[in-house]
């Protein structure tokens, strides 16, 4: 049967020489066992730390990637006009050309 506290489902009953062979605990410790509706063992929660680390990665991340894209844009944008900027002066060095090397 399980109980409710703090909103946390808790499962009495699932003896620590259970959970040792799986979280190496020896017999007779009391350890946190996280489990789904399913009933299988879940990975404890996200702590602060992790919910703060993971913040601080994505405000570090996310203006670099923001950066890089607009980077790649503009290098795109730059070689298309470099090309067309230099097939319209082989354009035109060929019409000029042939009068400077008479």
């Amino acid at each position: 049967m399980a109980e409710s506290w703090e909103g946390v489902m808790r499962m009495p009953g699932i003896q620590a020489s259970q959970a040792g062979r799986r979280f190496r605990h020896p017999a007779g410790t009391v350890v946190p066992v996280w489990i789904d509706a399913a009933g299988q063992s879940q990975p404890p929660p996200v702590t602060a730390t992790q919910v703060a680390v993971r913040v601080v990665l994505a405000a570090i991340a996310t203006p670099a990637a923001v950066a890089l894209v607009l980077w790649l844009a503009w290098r795109g944008l730059r070689w298309r006009l470099d090309r067309n900027r230099l097939a319209r002066w082989a354009r035109a060095w060929s019409r000029v050309e042939p009068l400077w090397t008479r």
